[in-house]
């Protein structure tokens, strides 16, 4: 009786440590932390080791991933002599999100930095979700679109200091 305490106590120690992670990313910041929640069993836990590929330029878009902890690079590295880093992304960050709204290959590739957790959720469960609670849906989907266009903003401002 007493293991399975604790071994329940482990897991809801777990489970708020996740919670706490999610209450941080960009999207899903003005959330009530029992829409987090609902969104939270969705996601799958998955590791890789530093200098592992998460995913490869042109494969398809299926999976949008939250970095829980370490740090992955997006690269261009197919058909350039030598790989283009476009971003370095950290805990809490997010990325692979374009797959959720466009059936396309990947423009770039993933590549863990340093050991890296990360929560997965894949297209189909995702708008499966959206359709489930179309409430809490939009609320994703708007911080989603603000998020985007902000990192959108960002990278034309970038673009033109670099030309200028």
């Amino acid at each position: 009786m007493f293991k399975k305490l604790l071994s329940f106590k482990r897991k809801e120690k777990e489970a708020s440590q996740e919670f706490a992670f999610l209450k941080k990313i960009p999207f899903l910041l003005n959330m009530r932390n029992s829409e987090i929640r609902l969104f939270s069993k969705l996601l799958i836990k998955r590791q890789y080791r530093k200098d592992e590929y998460i995913f490869k330029q042109d494969f398809p878009h299926t999976v949008l991933y939250f970095i829980a902890s370490g740090e992955v690079e997006i690269i261009i590295d197919k058909n350039v002599e030598k790989p283009i880093r476009l971003a370095t992304l950290s805990a809490c960050s997010h990325f692979g999100e374009i797959g959720l709204f466009v059936d396309s290959k990947r423009t770039a590739s993933a590549k863990a930095i340093s050991n890296v957790i990360l929560y997965a959720i894949s297209k189909t469960d995702f708008h499966a979700f959206v359709h489930k609670f179309p409430r809490v849906g939009v609320k994703l989907l708007y911080n989603m679109g603000q998020n985007l266009s902000l990192s959108l903003i960002q990278s034309n401002q970038s673009r033109q200091k670099n030309e200028n």
